[in-house]
């Protein structure tokens, strides 16, 4: 399981930053300034700047604890950890997308983040309410 994680992880970076060349900020989305933290030559908006690099730390933070989930729990057969490690994954996507709002094209990347965040809140859920089942000895 830890090997198609990290596949999967993998595959989804190569698609986001496919995704990014093939829909870069348009004109519009950098005159709002809701694009690129880096702009007015090398100036830079201290907002998206911040937000950018919280949304990387966010992300590489969910990254290595979907390793973690998957290398431990899931590895040793866990009961329903599987479930809690896909919604690790959509929480990592979800990251993906909050970085592709900031740097590419501002509204697909940010209907994709609107859409991944409520799926993988309510697979977080569902699967910590099955494992706190497991715990306590419930059916």
């Amino acid at each position: 399981m830890n090997n198609i994680y990290i596949i999967a992880v993998i595959v989804s970076m190569i698609f986001f930053l496919l995704a990014g060349y093939a829909y870069p900020a348009t004109a519009e989305d950098i005159a709002k300034n809701k694009a690129y933290p880096f702009n007015s030559g090398g100036k830079y908006d201290r907002g998206l700047f911040t937000q950018f690099f919280t949304s990387l730390a966010f992300t590489a933070a969910i990254l290595l604890l979907g390793f973690y989930v998957n290398s431990t729990f899931v590895a040793y057969g866990a009961k329903n950890w599987n479930t809690f490690a896909l919604g690790i994954y959509l929480m990592f996507l979800y990251g993906l997308g909050k970085i592709g709002e900031l740097t590419y094209n501002y509204e697909i990347f940010d209907t994709f983040k609107d859409v991944t965040l409520p799926v993988a809140l309510i697979v977080l859920a569902y699967a910590s309410y099955k494992i706190s089942v497991d715990f306590k000895g419930g059916k």
